[in-house]
């Protein structure tokens, strides 16, 4: 549910479902409480349901998913679609937000429309979701609250076992009757518990919906708003789902114009140079306010030097994640001239003091004390103007400029491999004097 507009100022209920439903969010504990036992008639309709979907030599659907909460009681949801296509046995098309995963049975491909870019690896011969997960391209996808989902369909699909598969990492199961609909939740040890919705006629699922609890994503929630009752929601289309053998075409990925094929999927997430790019380009000036600084931090501070740009908001949990790493990376190189700005985002509540207290607890529930390097200055944005100049449309961004002041590097997002790809980045810029 990445947004789409290139304003970094959409309603608030958009920018806390780019913090959640981002690839690279891993999901938050779930509640604690008693464990439940596994209840064999809920172990029964799973099994059932599995079975149903095993029958499948193909599945296809234009899905959605739906991600809702009430805001200070009123009720806020943002849709966003899905396509789902599968077919024995290693085809696959998944296409969710900016991103769209493709397998012909011989490649595997990974697209971002944001950056333009695509990267290729190989397809297993038997698709299952633990062959895809270590893989950095399905890993992509599937892990995070918002591959929960697809997740499931997958598992439901193309593993031998998908019972085994949906225990893993529970701590119960339980059965909900109804009509025309029983629920089997799945109690997970960590993350949201998962509810599957079960058509009581055909065994196929009506929906997949994870409760999500608002603090153990966002930390502690601004004076003034009370976030409840959000979840997010997988939902098929009737009219959509075929079951019927597909077309080879529809597995075949033909990149759109002015797509660019790169090495990695760490690249594929990385902007590049082009029309309306800043990479390649001298980086917008800027002047903030900034922490443990009597005067605002200015791109003239930067000069000679290797800077390191993180945008970032404490609603995100994958910021955190991007700070810790580029921290330690800055820390690795500051006597070669390496610095990190860490513009923070967050614009509530109002007062930029009280934004000031607010980041510093965050800080602190993930252990992390920016002020203990000194070449590490956190910075404020809180009207987006900076962010703006430098086009962020999603968080994190991390941009690194050259001793010169040119975009040479711009990364969005937080994956494991990113962080040794920007410290390569780095060490290229100070080998070469850049």
């Amino acid at each position: 549910m990445a947004a789409s507009s290139p304003s970094l100022a959409p309603p608030r209920l958009r920018r806390i479902a780019l913090a959640l439903l981002l690839m690279f969010a891993p999901p938050a504990r779930a509640a604690g409480g008693d464990p439940p036992a596994y209840d064999p008639e809920a172990m029964r309709w799973l099994q059932e349901c599995a079975a149903v979907y095993q029958g499948m030599k193909a599945y296809s659907d234009d899905c959605s998913l739906q991600l809702s909460m009430k805001i200070n009681g009123q009720l806020r949801t943002e849709s966003s679609p899905m396509t789902l296509a599968f077919q024995r046995p290693n085809k696959i098309k998944l296409c969710m937000s900016q991103m769209r995963l493709f397998s012909d049975g011989e490649k595997l491909v990974a697209a971002f429309d944001f950056t333009r870019k695509y990267a290729e690896g190989k397809v297993p011969s038997i698709v299952t979701t633990k062959g895809l997960l270590e893989t950095p391209i399905g890993a992509a996808f599937l892990a995070g609250t918002s591959g929960i989902p697809p997740h499931v369909m997958l598992s439901l699909l193309a593993d031998k076992d998908p019972v085994a598969t949906a225990l893993e990492g529970t701590v119960g199961l339980m059965l909900f009757p109804g009509e025309p609909q029983t629920m089997v939740l799945v109690r997970q040890k960590r993350g949201p518990d998962v509810r599957l919705l079960i058509n009581n006629m055909t065994k196929r699922l009506d929906g997949i919906r994870l409760i999500l609890q608002p603090e153990q994503y966002f930390g502690r929630i601004p004076p003034g708003i009370t976030i409840s009752e959000m979840d997010l929601v997988w939902s098929p289309n009737p009219a959509k789902v075929s079951l019927e053998s597909l077309s080879p075409e529809v597995f075949h990925f033909t990149p759109p114009d002015k797509f660019e094929r790169v090495g990695t999927l760490v690249d594929v997430f990385s902007a590049g140079q082009g029309k309306g790019s800043l990479v390649g380009r001298p980086a917008p000036e800027f002047q903030l306010d900034a922490s443990g600084r009597t005067t605002p931090v200015h791109t003239s501070d930067l000069s000679g030097k290797v800077a390191v740009l993180i945008f970032w908001a404490t609603w995100s949990p994958p910021c955190f994640e991007q700070l810790a790493d580029m921290q330690r990376i800055v820390d690795r190189y500051r006597r070669e001239g390496v610095v990190l700005v860490a513009i923070n985002l967050d614009d509530e509540p109002s007062d930029l003091a009280k934004i000031q207290d607010k980041i510093k607890l965050r800080l602190q529930e993930h252990k992390l004390d920016l002020s203990q390097c000194p070449s590490v200055t956190l910075a404020f944005d809180p009207t987006n103007r900076v962010a703006m100049d430098y086009q962020i449309q999603q968080i994190p961004t991390t941009i690194i400029i050259d001793r010169k002041g040119i975009v040479c590097k711009h990364f969005i997002g937080h994956l494991k491999e990113s962080s040794e790809a920007l410290a390569k980045e780095i060490e290229s810029l100070i080998s070469r004097g850049q």
